[in-house]
């Protein structure tokens, strides 16, 4: 998993806020208070960042079912600060939350929420235990008196680093934090418990490393995956921020986006600035390639249309499309090879119509693995599993099903679709475990039914393939029906990022 950097220098920013999460539940009434005590350190200085809590924000207070689903919780009044960054210099800020020792309930029972009140986007949803482990940034003697001091000498019990900031000169950022409990508790176990959480930021004397610039992308942003939210190695080695579930990585060594909004936006085939909405990206993650080195994946962040694959068979312009509408010899038409959508559209009007010759040149032949998985797989099996039915050891080969050839299983192209894995893994980690996905923490959800590019083996579902359906779930869908599409391609090693953060608003400009 990710080898988190363990910071020398850092200059705490001598701040601390409590918030005391005081549940008393009935069985006919349930009332929760979260009180912050906040003293005249409510602004604090350290040269160059300030940090101000809005005073309305002293007192959250959460009402009736409790615990709760994510949607309540994230709809409760949440906790506002802001962090104005005075100096012309870039600076690194983390977030953290600490529990007590003497606290009456599990961690694991705490959930948080972030949102950026610039952009009005949550991004990020989760459980405090599954946060990262803060406890290597408080070594230095300074960080540990200052802590001390503050906490009135309470024993810590966890500290988890749930935030990274970059925060550019001369700026201020806005920021909510929602805390609430699970509703995997039952309320009866939360009853006259008390739960006190605090909430610290430091400042450190530099950025957070991650600058890519006039870099290989496919390079530098693995390489900086221990400062970047939701960017996963999949090595299958345990770490703090995953439950137990490190067993279902891909073990492909790749580095993979999670969980409901990651910062993976990419422009790609224009130049414009801002990135024109039709030209926005997304990263589904960093691949090794036979040679070892790493290739950017990437997916269209909204649905194809009309401009960039022309027309469907039906001459109808409603942005939906066929995976197949022809039948083959074989009496198969749900090999990804002989599709319509394939040859037609995506390796043919999108490749060679659409795309400008400088981004097509970007674009790699990549081996996209198409033999498919058998339909009862998808409703019982966990990430991994799907993951190696797609592409791993247990992948169906030429040697095992006699009548397929060799571009049947691995087939070249430039443009592919997303793999069902892709779908899933893009999930919180914790959900790589069920069978149902939630769909309120996937980034590749896009709320209609849209092809991928895995196909059902048996003979009985020769006309059908795998897609995300309306509400979020893997189904099956024929090949003849018109659905959703985006386009799925990689990137050659040498495309180098000029700027950007990966933020909708601010995505990777690429070049070679």
């Amino acid at each position: 998993m990710k080898n988190w950097l363990r910071y020398s220098l850092l200059i705490v920013l001598g701040f601390l806020i409590i918030l005391t999460i005081s549940l008393q539940i009935t069985y006919s009434y349930m009332k929760n208070n979260i009180n912050t005590s906040l003293n005249e350190a409510n602004i604090k200085n350290d040269n160059c960042v300030k940090v101000t809590y809005k005073e309305n924000s002293k007192i959250i207070s959460l009402t009736n079912s409790y615990p709760m689903k994510d949607e309540l919780g994230l709809s409760m009044e949440p906790y506002e600060f802001s962090l104005n960054n005075t100096c012309d210099v870039k600076l690194g800020l983390s977030i953290y939350l600490l529990t007590l020792s003497d606290n009456e309930l599990e961690d694991k029972v705490i959930k948080y929420g972030i949102k950026d009140l610039s952009t009005g986007e949550i991004i990020k949803i989760e459980k405090l235990e599954n946060s990262k482990d803060g406890k290597n940034d408080f070594s230095i003697d300074q960080d540990m008196n200052q802590l001390n001091l503050d906490l009135n000498g309470k024993m810590v019990q966890n500290i988890y680093n749930i935030y990274n900031i970059n925060l550019k000169e001369l700026i201020n950022k806005n920021y909510a934090l929602y805390l609430w409990i699970s509703d995997e508790i039952d309320s009866s176990n939360v009853i006259n418990k008390n739960v006190n959480v605090f909430l610290y930021i430091k400042v450190k004397n530099e950025e957070n490393k991650n600058e890519c610039s006039n870099q290989k992308i496919a390079e530098c942003i693995p390489h900086n995956a221990n400062i970047i939210d939701n960017l996963y190695y999949h090595d299958g080695i345990k770490d703090n921020y995953l439950e137990d579930n490190s067993e279902l990585e891909a073990l492909d060594n790749s580095y993979r986006y999670s969980n409901i909004n990651p910062h993976n936006y990419i422009c790609f085939n224009s130049d414009d600035k801002p990135c024109p909405n039709s030209n926005l990206y997304r990263i589904i993650g960093f691949f090794p390639n036979e040679s070892g080195e790493y290739e950017t994946k990437i997916i269209k962040a909204d649905y194809a249309t009309t401009t960039e694959l022309g027309l469907d068979a039906s001459n109808d312009s409603i942005n939906e499309y066929y995976w197949n509408n022809e039948k083959i010899e074989k009496s198969y038409y749900n090999i990804w090879k002989d599709s319509n959508l394939n040859i037609e559209k995506l390796n043919g009007y999108y490749l060679n119509n659409y795309l400008e010759e400088k981004w097509r040149n970007m674009i790699v032949d990549h081996p996209f693995q198409i033999s498919g998985i058998p339909i009862n797989k998808v409703e019982e099996a966990n990430a991994f599993e799907i993951y190696n039915y797609e592409i791993g050891n247990n992948k169906i080969t030429v040697d095992n099903m006699s009548d397929y050839s060799l571009e049947d299983v691995t087939y070249n192209s430039k443009i592919g679709l997303m793999y069902i894995s892709d779908y899933m893994y893009a999930a919180s980690p914790k959900y790589w475990i069920y069978n149902e996905l939630n769909i309120d923490n996937n980034w590749l959800y896009n709320n209609n039914w849209e092809y991928t590019i895995t196909r059902f083996v048996e003979e009985n579902h020769y006309n059908e393939v795998a897609a995300i359906a309306l509400d979020g779930d893997i189904s099956s869908i024929l090949v003849s029906s018109l659905a959703k599409v985006r386009p799925v391609f990689y990137l050659n090693n040498n495309v180098k990022l000029v700027n950007g953060d990966g933020t909708i608003s601010n995505p990777y400009i690429i070049t070679e």
